[in-house]
């Protein structure tokens, strides 16, 4: 601490630069414990872990020398002026709990004025440790951030509480990489400082570290480490390099402006996020005939690729088995191709496809594509948004075919390969358990819309509560097995797609599932039903104690609305689900780039269980990411590819009738087929016609980057 004094001494003449924030101890973005009124930036994801013990959970009582505490913290800047982060506490003799945080920042905001944010920390029912609710003020003097704030404790302690009443601390910037840390939290004094990775080192991650001393427990020290790396996407419009300005879309949200603009020009393209490539135009005064973009699409990579022309319309079909994180990069090469063909062409009609079934018709006016594509300002961009729209399929029956269906898929095998994990986190047996199984998904074509599936997962590794004949969770045990071999029909309907999945599914079960997926505008409604019977014995130990259902029903319904601005999918679904059990959920999921993050929340009665029947809540969230590459190359006789949607989630049973976060597994399960209709033909439910306005920068990207020369 005379270290501390020291530097205290000479703060008037240390530089320092605008001031950076990152998650406290507790969760929130604070000081040590208490909380300021910073929100994580927008897009941001953090990964935190300390090692303080919590001296509320044995109320204050300092002789009690026992204190051992991890925890594990994910963030995330969900929203502008909004975060939530999940919490995991383990403190043998104490608690290990799974709680969250959530808060809110007050957007107005003005110079002379403080930043104001309202927080909830672990909302819960009984098994609450650290439940508070505050409002907390800050304002930046110079090299210094003042926090001061009213909080109500919750948690239920014998003794004095944090937070409960007035709290406060001081942050004081030395340099841009070194704050020194000093607050009061209504029972405890806390003092310590954070040391920072300089930012100039790298714009792909930041790392900062906390070590701090309890001054009321013998100068007790604690350690932090914040791991931190941003999702957002960037929608300005890209411009050649001598245009040497950026114009913003309106919707960029982005609290990382400046910071962005350095990415964008001081990255080389090998090493730039996806989503903030901003790369010189390409695009030359020339032209193309229809030959020429048909080579250049088959030395690219797409399949069944169709051209078409009369005097007024271009018409291009093909199927992107290679651009795997989004299908605006197979779109916007594609796009620009069509733009530079000679001709008396003024509409284009681009019709992407999976399995040879049109997944949707886009339709614009070329002449504006050519303008957006060549100029790259804002006017441009309007134009051609202004002119797309989508549609059912369209019909060349009367158009002149120039190419029909080059580098046919038929009976061409693709391996897809990803991590299956199913785990249990943060209950009464253990911190962490799982089961990670190795999924294999063999699939080829048979023909227009009828493929063939065989899905094996090979088992990598479990826990030790896992063990198939002693763990605690060992009805969730699998071995290496057979997941489903189906035979799968898609046809597009009107601008709809159904698809009808028959064979053998979960292992042992035989039988039918058919989707239906319709989009109009930034509206997606699915619906799902099957119908299953088992044909062989499963899980022994799982169907004694959760009972076993011979035959399954299924019959769901989904309804989903982009928010396009903020690339938000908003659902709501119900009906019947695996485990036979009737219920719905809600998500929110919000992309940013190919990435997503998910909150959610799930209630359903009636699964068959030995628990007694009652009505079951959830509350959880997840990430969704590709494990594969942007560009994956597809060979003459077979591809091997990652998935495209690899998804974790957490969740945690709240709201119970007895008060408990008791586990209940098995709930609100909807199951996956091996083509399930958002991630195979709706490209992760990202084919909404709002969504493709708000990312037309991201077309001329892709067009740069792989177009060829």
């Amino acid at each position: 601490m005379r270290l501390l004094l020291t530097i205290l001494t000479g703060v008037s003449t240390l530089l320092g630069g605008s001031f950076s924030h990152t998650l406290s101890m507790q969760g929130y973005t604070g000081i040590i414990n208490t909380p300021n009124a910073q929100v994580m930036n927008e897009g941001d994801i953090t990964f935190h872990f300390d090692n303080q013990f919590d001296n509320h959970l044995r109320g204050y009582n300092y002789d009690k020398k026992y204190s051992y505490q991890e925890d594990y913290i994910f963030g995330v800047g969900l929203l502008p002026y909004f975060e939530m982060q999940g919490r995991l506490s383990e403190s043998p003799g104490y608690h290990r709990d799974l709680s969250a945080n959530f808060k809110f920042q007050i957007p107005f905001q003005h110079e002379y004025l403080p930043t104001i944010a309202l927080g909830y920390q672990d909302p819960g029912s009984a098994a609450s440790f650290y439940e508070n609710i505050y409002l907390v003020v800050d304002k930046e003097f110079w090299f210094v951030r003042a926090s001061v704030g009213y909080g109500l404790s919750k948690s239920g302690s014998a003794k004095a509480e944090r937070m409960d009443g007035i709290f406060g601390g001081v942050e004081v910037q030395t340099f841009d990489w070194l704050y020194l840390l000093g607050e009061y939290d209504t029972a405890e004094t806390h003092a310590g400082f954070r040391l920072e990775m300089p930012r100039k080192w790298s714009s792909w991650f930041e790392v900062d570290a906390l070590l701090t001393a309890n001054l009321d427990d013998n100068f007790q020290e604690s350690l932090a480490v914040n791991l931190t790396f941003p999702l957002y996407e960037d929608k300005t419009i890209p411009v050649r390099v001598e245009e040497k300005s950026k114009i913003e879309s309106p919707a960029s949200t982005s609290k990382r402006v400046e910071k962005t603009e350095k990415i964008v020009l001081t990255q080389p393209k090998s090493a730039a996020l996806d989503s903030n490539i901003v790369l010189p135009s390409i695009m030359v005064d020339r032209t193309l005939s229809v030959e020429e973009i048909e080579k250049q699409l088959v030395e690219i990579g797409f399949e069944n690729i169709t051209i078409a022309t009369d005097v007024k319309r271009l018409y291009i079909s093909y199927e992107n088995n290679i651009f795997l994180h989004n299908e605006l990069d197979a779109l916007g090469v594609v796009m620009g191709l069509a733009a530079q063909t000679s001709g008396s062409q003024v509409k284009f009609i681009i019709e992407p496809k999976k399995s040879k079934t049109v997944i949707a018709s886009i339709r614009g006016d070329l002449n504006a594509a050519r303008a957006y594509y060549k100029k790259r300002d804002a006017a441009s961009q309007s134009d051609l948004s202004a002119s797309l729209k989508n549609s059912a399929p369209f019909n060349i029956g009367n158009m002149d075919l120039k190419v029909d269906a080059v580098n046919d898929t038929i009976f061409k095998p693709r391996l897809e390969i990803s991590p299956v994990v199913k785990s249990f986190v943060g209950t009464e047996v253990g911190v962490f358990d799982y089961i990670l199984w190795l999924r294999g998904n063999l699939y080829f074509n048979l023909y227009k819309g009828i493929d063939f599936s065989i899905v094996a997962d090979a088992e990598i590794a479990h826990s030790d509560d896992l063990n198939p004949n002693t763990g605690a969770f060992r009805y969730a045990y699998n071995d290496s097995h057979v997941e489903s071999i189906m035979l799968h029909n898609s046809d597009n309907i009107l601008g709809s797609i159904n698809t009808l999945s028959v064979g053998s599914f979960k292992e042992n079960y035989i039988g039918v599932m058919d989707q239906w997926i319709y989009t109009f505008e930034n509206h997606t409604l699915k619906l799902k039903g099957g119908y299953f019977e088992e044909f062989k014995g499963g899980n022994a130990y799982y169907e004694n104690w959760f009972g076993k259902d011979e035959d399954r029903k299924i019959y769901l319904a989904k309804y989903s609305y982009l928010i396009e601005d903020y690339d938000i999918l908003a659902e709501i679904r119900g009906g019947r689900y695996w485990n036979q059990d009737q219920g719905f959920d809600l998500q929110l999921k919000r992309y940013f780039g190919d990435a997503a993050v998910m909150l959610f929340y799930q209630q359903s009665t009636g699964q068959s269980r030995f628990v007694s029947e009652q009505t079951d809540h959830y509350a959880g969230m997840g990430i969704e990411i590709p494990l594969t590459l942007k560009k994956t190359p597809s060979y003459q006789y077979g591809q091997v590819r990652g998935t495209n949607a690899f998804s974790y989630k957490i969740r945690t049973s709240i709201l119970r009738d007895d008060g408990s976060n008791t586990i209940v597994v098995g709930g609100s399960d909807d199951p996956q087929m091996p083509f399930e209709s958002e991630n195979y033909f709706q490209n992760r439910n990202r084919m909404q016609i709002g969504y493709l306005k708000t990312h037309l920068s991201r077309l001329v990207n892709a067009y740069d980057e792989y177009a060829l020369k």
